[in-house]
């Protein structure tokens, strides 16, 4: 019975032993964290208070590496207030429609509440397409500048990878930090990368794998309004679902608005060339100035800024301002190529025939805007008329008229060396454009007076009365 009672105050001593020492370990623990000094060596033995304390500051280290590691991963691209990008709205030009709207969706970002008690509803997103170089990923530099939200940014390809799953997998780590952050921006640029229209192909299953991880981003049952995430997207390609290269049908119904930024106009571009050319000593005049907005029709933003780049480094080698000549010189040869010495008989008998060009566009009231025979790539020279600016639609007149000036250039050839020697391969182009204006006059257009009102399809072989006619 004695030994019994031994035995038992032994292990209830050696119990209290154990607990004793978890409570003062948990009390160190404390005593670090707090940063107050207990004196528990004592208690727990120099040695295990030692041990302890060394595998504390361990913890502790390396507690501190991670966060210090989440906190870089969180913000790599990711840009906020003054890191963000140092552009306005104010420094696009044209856009006025757009940029309006892009304000509107700033509101909402700023004030999420306000936005919502007036009446608005939480816009998801603006999908940004049209041709390349027009300002699209400058708009969204914008928008994150003036919306002063976090800002992330990544391109679509960024999310293509050898490895399955890892782009549905950065998809969701992208929506995570910026919900972190919100409200905030998600910016994908090229985001036909991930986002073509399905078709179900292997070769593309990552790619459609990304873009459903993204539909569930944006309207997925996960969403939260209190932590909006608005997301900006541009591209290259249409939303026509009817073409091949057209973005997924899917992808564009989740954004609240697509927006098409369009090429530049005249004024749009005259105004670029003036303010690129401001910040340069230059002795370009007005008159010249309008007459390079005019000819560079089809340009855009970049084009643009290439030529001017090239007219700046002219200049430098030739140690003076940007003149005329050598705007004139970046222009032309940013269009069709470096000047080619062809000699003076060719050159000469492109004189001709450029000049029955301006003279047929002269008669039809159209005062030639430009004129050269300066060879370049596989031409001699041309002949600019003023309206060369792309019109929505053309008179029956006015296509008869442009058919005139195509073949002006042979007539005039003809008309100084005869019908012999008047005969060139310099009209190739001009019998091509004029083919081709006849070819729709007739058969889309339904203008010609004895066939009348019919359309017949560019494809198949077209009938014997009609291929007489044109």
């Amino acid at each position: 019975m004695n030994c019994r009672k031994r035995d038992y105050r032994l292990k209830h001593q050696e119990k209290q032993g154990i607990l004793q020492k978890q409570f003062l370990t948990s009390f160190l623990h404390l005593s670090y964290h707090i940063g107050v000094t207990l004196n528990v060596y004592t208690h727990l033995g120099l040695e295990d208070a030692a041990a302890e304390m060394a595998r504390m500051e361990e913890v502790e280290t390396a507690r501190k590496e991670q966060e210090k590691i989440s906190g870089k991963k969180d913000k790599e691209n990711m840009v906020t207030g003054n890191e963000g990008p140092k552009v306005t709205f104010d420094d696009y030009i044209g856009g006025e429609a757009i940029k309006n709207e892009m304000k509107d969706f700033i509101r909402f970002l700023q004030n999420p509440r306000r936005y919502r008690a007036e009446g608005g509803e939480d816009p998801k997103g603006v999908l940004l397409y049209g041709p390349p170089g027009t300002g699209k990923t400058f708009l969204a530099k914008a928008t994150a500048n003036e919306a002063n939200v976090p800002f992330f940014y990544e391109n679509g390809s960024s999310f293509v990878s050898e490895y399955t799953g890892s782009g549905p997998a950065k998809m969701r780590e992208l929506f995570a930090k910026a919900r972190k952050y919100a409200p905030s921006i998600v910016f994908i640029d090229e985001i036909d990368t991930i986002a073509r229209r399905r078709t179900g192909a292997l070769a593309a299953k990552a790619e459609e794998e990304t873009l459903n991880m993204l539909l569930s981003e944006m309207d997925g049952f996960d969403t939260d309004r209190r932590r909006p995430v608005f997301v900006m997207a541009a591209t290259n390609y249409g939303i026509d679902p009817g073409s091949n290269m057209a973005i997924d049908p899917a992808i564009v119904r989740r954004f609240t608005r697509t927006v098409y930024v369009d090429l530049p106009n005249k004024e749009e571009r005259l105004q670029y060339i003036k303010a690129k050319l401001s910040e340069h000593a230059n002795q370009v005049s007005e008159p010249f100035l309008d007459t390079v907005a005019k000819r560079s029709v089809g340009m855009n933003y970049g084009n643009l800024n290439h030529v001017i780049d090239k007219a700046i480094r002219d200049a430098k080698v030739q140690g003076t301002a940007i003149t005329e000549l050598l705007l004139d010189d970046a222009l032309e040869t940013l269009l069709f190529g470096e000047k080619k010495a062809w000699g003076l008989e060719y050159s000469e008998r492109t004189a001709w025939h450029e000049a029955g060009h301006a003279y047929i566009n002269w008669r039809n009231g159209q005062t030639p805007e430009y004129i050269t025979i300066t060879a370049r790539g596989d031409f001699g020279g041309y002949v600019m008329p003023a309206t060369a600016e792309e019109k929505p639609m053309y008179t029956k007149k006015e296509i008869l008229d442009e058919v005139k000036v195509c073949l002006a250039g042979r007539g005039a050839e003809i008309l100084r060396y005869g019908w012999e020697g008047g005969l060139s391969t310099g009209a190739s182009q001009d019998l091509k454009q004029a083919g081709k204006m006849i070819t729709d006059y007739v058969c889309t257009y339904g203008m010609d007076d004895k066939l009348g009102l019919v359309y017949l399809p560019e494809s198949g072989e077209l009938p014997t009365e009609v291929r007489e006619r044109i």
